[in-house]
């Protein structure tokens, strides 16, 4: 009884933890503003292994060693891997490749187009966020321009507005690296993925088409920053 209570405890801790480093919060399960779109966006293609894989497969299999009965613990630490291994698909991309690179099954691998088929279509929404944060500042610094001139706002108020689209504009530069480097680790994932291969490289070109979107978006921010 003890011993599955402490696999209890151990395997929620685990999820708790994991949870916490991928940054699932009510925020990032259902962000209401472009910037908050980018944060998630960001926070997901900048987990770890260590965040995610350690309590994900280590624990997962601790918690299923002391599950099983005394007469089968190599079952309990295998489902218990099981286990940790979903928890860690969860994580991120970072942790469902390195699941795949140290076993090459079947479903490793459905797991690793599963999170990069998940990038791909965070990368789409953050392509859209900074789209929408990008056509608001070219109008709204017009706006604010010519309220600042005609002495309708504080230089407070002006720089501050500025400072918001500045830190969307930074925002965006990052998500548009997080989404090269998960395009280029996802080819190098697929040279090695066999059957899986056309549908890794598949995720890959839409995340091209992503980054091609942020950076669009982005360097009409500068643009519209330049003219401040």
């Amino acid at each position: 009884m003890k011993s599955t209570f402490r696999a209890l405890l151990i395997f929620v801790s685990a999820g708790l933890l994991l949870g916490g480093c991928a940054n699932m919060n009510a925020a990032c399960q259902n962000p209401t503003t472009p910037d908050q779109v980018l944060d998630c966006s960001n926070s997901r293609f900048s987990t770890t292994v260590a965040q995610g894989a350690v309590v994900g497969a280590v624990l997962g299999g601790t918690a299923g060693y002391l599950l099983a009965g005394s007469g089968n613990k190599g079952a309990g630490v295998a489902t218990g891997a099981v286990l940790g291994g979903a928890l860690g698909t969860a994580a991120g991309y970072a942790v469902a490749r390195n699941n795949f690179q140290q076993q090459r099954t079947e479903q490793n691998l459905n797991a690793l187009i599963a999170s990069a088929h998940q990038d791909a279509v965070t990368a789409q929404q953050a392509a859209a966020a900074a789209h929408q944060r990008a056509t608001e500042a070219q109008a709204r610094i017009r706006q604010l321009n010519a309220q600042y001139r005609a002495g309708q706002i504080t230089s407070e108020n002006y720089q501050g507005e500025l400072a918001s689209y500045r830190e969307t504009e930074e925002k965006t530069r990052q998500m548009i690296d997080n989404v090269n480097r998960r395009a280029t680790e996802i080819r190098q994932d697929a040279a090695q993925a066999g059957s899986g291969s056309g549908e890794l490289e598949q995720q890959a070109r839409a995340l091209d088409a992503a980054k091609m979107q942020l950076t669009q978006s982005y360097n009409g921010m500068v643009q519209a920053l330049a003219g401040a």
